[in-house]
């Protein structure tokens, strides 16, 4: 698994203002207008995406271990108005990407995964942005990789990656086709990115260290549960 996706060439990724304009403009891209499934737990940005793209939010329960969206009930949400499945990766932990795969292809409906806090974190060391259709992370100043305010789209689809570049630009690839919005990454943004490329690995570390000193710190104390990273799950 981790030679069919870390191989893989087609990777674009397109820079926008911000997460949230990265799932609105991702979701009205690949056209989706109906029920979107996302997880009860995540920030209000996930399921306003949704509602800005013109369809509909249908909550999903979460994982009392792990926090991210249970497989196990999605697959009980499913209907014939379901589109899409919008997952997240809480606090870093990956959702379960190989089987949310499997049911979105099995059921014919798209799979978007809101990665603001992903940037580093990896599946069977495999790096977050090559699964599903596409992966939208956050560039603000809490996250791993830093351009002030920002977002990435990742995806494997060419087409896609096209349209969101037009969707960005008011939706205008010289004609005004469609109808988008501003939602370019600046180029000061974009300096800021580059050079904070290079800190990306710094910033995992130490993220790491304080986690592990709060773990060990908190566990032993009555009524503290942490967050469980699966055995599948690692970070790099």
């Amino acid at each position: 698994m981790a030679k069919e996706y870390a191989e893989d060439p087609r990777m674009h990724v397109v820079a926008v203002s911000s997460v949230t304009i990265g799932l609105t403009i991702t979701l009205e891209a690949l056209g989706i207008t109906g029920e979107v499934l996302v997880p009860s737990f995540t920030f209000c940005a996930s399921a306003n995406a949704i509602v800005q793209a013109g369809a509909t939010s249908v909550f999903v329960d979460s994982c009392p271990e792990t926090y991210n969206i249970s497989v196990s009930d999605l697959e009980k949400k499913i209907t014939k108005q379901t589109e899409a499945i919008l997952a997240v990766h809480v606090f870093g932990v990956p959702a379960d990407c190989l089987a949310l795969e499997k049911i979105a292809k099995g059921n014919n409906i798209k799979l978007i995964f809101d990665a603001a806090h992903g940037m580093g974190s990896t599946l069977n060391n495999v790096k977050m942005g090559r699964f599903g259709d596409a992966e939208v992370f956050s560039t603000t100043p809490t996250k791993t990789l830093v351009t002030g305010e920002g977002g990435l789209v990742f995806t494997r689809d060419a087409a896609l990656a096209q349209r969101l570049r037009i969707y960005r630009e008011y939706g205008n690839p010289g004609d005004c086709t469609y109808i988008g919005t501003n939602g370019r990454l600046n180029e000061i943004s974009c300096l800021m990115g580059i050079a904070s490329f290079d800190l990306l690995p710094e910033h995992l570390r130490l993220r790491q260290a304080a986690a592990k000193a709060y773990a060990e710190k908190l566990t032993s104390i009555p009524g503290i549960h942490l967050q469980q990273i699966p055995a599948l799950l690692n970070k790099s």
